[in-house]
């Protein structure tokens, strides 16, 4: 073999051409019967064309069989390589690929045994575009990413699958107090703006009193400050979404307290003693008898019976206190005056006056009528008694009974009036 035809053999090997009749016959009648080593030339020329030829349609991107048969030993499939991959929600690869797909999802090439890539023969789709699988010959199918947003993952694999998207909730922890101001043992009552919301109501008054009513209301016995908190909390997990504060002033009260002593056992005369402190208001009241503004005061009880006196005190902030307390008095009492006497001159019941003026050292004032209005008698001395006679003319009057009233101002300088019936038999 000659070097020319070492050249072609070498150019063909390994080659591969379709046989087309239409050709060889056509090259056979040019070259004819005779001639040989021309049609010899002839034909390699021909042969280095169609090998040529061939090459150039390798070239194009429209492949036939040809050029798979021609390529398959020299060109390697194309490969997508992903080295170590950061999914943050995983996705399943394979999930939606196209029947016929060649399932060839493996392990990349090793070093060492090591593996360092995974490696997609499938045809995968690079860039949204779908390249026909050199192993298959079956299109790709493409894999969308998954997307990662601040606080939120969504995931386009399916639009059917997707997670929901829980937005924050907006909770609104303001309220008003119906005091910000107010006396012990005075009801607050807190409101919060907005009721409708769907969390859990956590008060805290500041005095270690709770509540997880959404309108609350609270009593402090104490005074002072308090920072009264309203917490609103997620309903599933307790945990505490907003809160707000607001301060209120509780003012303190009057310790009422009062006693009373009686001076004399045979006049029911009540002297009350004052005991309450930080006040400077006071109002009593002896129920159905008596009112007073006065801080002290005393009073005779005529009727015997149980009597309920009230003590009530006021402070600077405008805070009253009331206490209450029985007296019970066990006789009747109208100055202890005798109901009859005989002046007859006997020394022994001559004279009439009400017995309680000589106990009581008071000034007072003494009138004896008779049946008719008119005046027979009147002292302002305790030592000048009735002893029946008319001071008009100073006649004897007659038996019978008679109306007397005495008035005298009190321990509180209070205007006090007694009257009674007497009888004169001799």
């Amino acid at each position: 073999m000659d070097k020319f035809e070492k050249i072609i053999k070498e150019s063909v090997e390994g080659f591969e051409a379709p046989y087309d009749a239409q050709a060889w016959a056509n090259v056979s009648a040019q070259l004819g019967k005779k001639g040989g080593g021309m049609k010899w030339i002839i034909g390699s020329a021909a042969a280095v064309a169609l090998i040529s030829g061939t090459v150039y349609m390798m070239q194009d991107d429209t492949a036939t069989p040809v050029d798979q048969a021609l390529t398959e030993n020299t060109i390697q499939p194309t490969e997508e390589v992903i080295t170590n991959p950061v999914v943050s929600n995983p996705v399943d690869l394979n999930e939606g690929v196209t029947e016929g797909v060649s399932e060839n999802n493996e392990t990349g090439s090793t070093s060492n045994g090591v593996e360092t890539a995974v490696t997609h023969s499938s045809g995968s789709t690079t860039n949204g575009q779908n390249p026909t699988d050199h192993n298959t010959g079956s299109t790709g199918t493409e894999v969308n990413p998954t997307t990662t947003q601040t606080g939120t993952t969504t995931n386009n694999t399916s639009s059917n699958n997707d997670p929901e998207v829980i937005a924050p909730v907006k909770t609104n922890p303001r309220f008003v107090a119906s005091n910000n101001a107010a006396c012990m043992n005075t009801e607050f009552i807190f409101t919060p703006e907005e009721m409708n919301q769907n969390v859990n109501f956590v008060w805290e008054f500041g005095d270690g009193s709770f509540s997880n009513s959404k309108i609350a209301s609270h009593t402090y016995t104490r005074s002072g400050t308090y920072n009264v908190t309203l917490s609103l909390k997620d309903a599933k997990t307790n945990k505490t979404l907003s809160k707000s504060a607001v301060e209120v002033v509780v003012n303190p009260v009057p310790a009422v307290n009062f006693a009373w002593e009686q001076s004399n056992n045979l006049i029911p005369t009540i002297n009350f003693i004052n005991l309450t402190e930080d006040a400077d208001k006071f109002a009593w009241d002896i129920k159905g008898v008596k009112t007073s503004t006065e801080t002290q005061i005393d009073y005779t009880f005529r009727k015997k019976g149980t009597y309920i006196v009230e003590l009530s005190a006021g402070n600077e902030f405008g805070c009253t206190n009331t206490i209450q307390k029985p007296i019970e008095v066990k006789s009747d009492y109208n100055l202890l005056a005798p109901t009859a006497f005989t002046p007859n001159g006997d020394n022994k019941n001559d004279y009439f006056i009400p017995e309680a003026l000589r106990i009581m050292d008071v000034d007072f004032t003494m009138v004896v009528f008779d049946k008719s209005g008119k005046v027979m008698y009147q002292t302002t001395d305790v030592n000048m008694p009735w002893d029946g006679n008319n001071a008009t003319d100073n006649s004897i009057a007659e038996d019978g009974a008679y109306v007397w009233k005495v008035q005298f101002k009190n321990m509180n300088g209070e205007l006090e009036m007694y009257e009674g019936q007497v009888i004169i038999t001799r």
